[in-house]
C-alpha cells in the first residue's frame, strides 16, 4: 500500500499549539473510527513533525482531510511552520508491533 510522509518544522513558540491541534485530530478519529485509515504523527524535541498516512485500497485519500479537526489543524499551519511542508509518497516495507502513546 502506498502512503504519504509529510514533514515540516514549526516555530518553537508553535510546538505546543501544533501538538494540541494534532491531538484533537486523534480524538476525533477515535470517535469516528474511519475504516481503512492508518495515521501516526511523530514530533522531535526541536519541532520537526512527521505525519505518516496510509489508506487501504479503495479508501478515499480524503478520509483524513475531510475530518473537521484536521481542517482546523490545517487552517494556520503555514503560519506555524518554520520550514516548508514536504510530502513524499512512501511504500511501507514492513512494520512490527503496535505503536501506542507512551
Amino acid at each position: 500500500m502506498l502512503g504519504s510522509l509529510v514533514r515540516y518544522r514549526v516555530h518553537p513558540e508553535a510546538i505546543d499549539m501544533n501538538r494540541r491541534l494534532i491531538e484533537a485530530v486523534f480524538t476525533q478519529l477515535q470517535s469516528v473510527a474511519p475504516a481503512g485509515l492508518s495515521y501516526a504523527v511523530f514530533c522531535s524535541e526541536d519541532g520537526h513533525f512527521f505525519h505518516c498516512v496510509q489508506t487501504a485500497d479503495g479508501v478515499s485519500s480524503q478520509v483524513l482531510s475531510s475530518q473537521p479537526a484536521f481542517k482546523t489543524f490545517l487552517q494556520d499551519l503555514g503560519q506555524r511552520c518554520a520550514t516548508p511542508v514536504e510530502r513524499s509518497a512512501v511504500l511501507r516495507i514492513g512494520s512490527y508491533g503496535k505503536l501506542e502513546q507512551p
